[in-house]
């Protein structure tokens, strides 16, 4: 080991092969950059589109839920006043009844 440290020495010149690394590893961060925020770009464009056709579809479910919820009102509506008319019914059946001599 003590071999390599005498072997490894700083130079502290500067040539063209160092400027030309210096600038590759700034020109390929900046295109990586410039790649990667065009993408997560395009993926909020899709989460836009995605969330606004979820949206609609939720309006649309709530609108034919409460449609359904208005039918069912009437429904159960119509049912009661059937019962209480065949109970009107039974009631005037069973007043008759009692009203006839044995």
């Amino acid at each position: 080991m003590p071999d390599i440290a005498k072997k490894l020495t700083f130079d502290p010149t500067i040539n063209l092969g160092h400027i030309l690394t210096a600038i590759s590893f700034l020109v390929v961060g900046t295109a990586g950059y410039v790649a990667l925020d065009g993408r997560v770009t395009n993926l909020e464009r899709a989460d836009v589109v995605i969330e606004s056709r979820l949206l609609r579809e939720i309006a649309a479910q709530r609108v034919h839920m409460d449609q359904v919820q208005m039918r069912t009102a009437d429904d159960i509506r119509e049912i009661k006043s059937i019962v209480r008319e065949g109970f009107r019914d039974l009631d005037g059946k069973l007043e008759k009844k009692a009203e006839k001599p044995r």
